[in-house]
């Protein structure tokens, strides 16, 4: 229904109203997902220091061709730099 919405509705108020109740959904009130997500976050920080990893990103990357988070983050700086 939200891409027919967006996709054919002339009233651009209609579509710029169903874009961002479609977008905000689960972002407040009784049915946010803030706390299930506050909850994932250190539960992943947790399984990091238990396995000996600094934080979550060096336990995913570990076995990646980035090895660690500052590798990685320094990949993207570099990018970065000759954009």
């Amino acid at each position: 229904v939200v891409v027919s919405i967006l996709t054919h509705a002339d009233d651009r108020g209609l579509r710029e109203a169903t874009w961002r109740a479609f977008n905000s959904r689960a972002a407040t009130g009784d049915g946010s997902n803030a706390p299930v997500i506050a909850r994932m976050v250190a539960l992943r920080r947790e399984r990091a220091k238990i396995l000996g990893f600094g934080d979550f990103v060096d336990l995913v990357l570990a076995d990646r061709m980035a090895k660690d988070g500052a590798s990685a983050r320094a990949f993207l700086a570099a990018i970065e730099d000759r954009v």
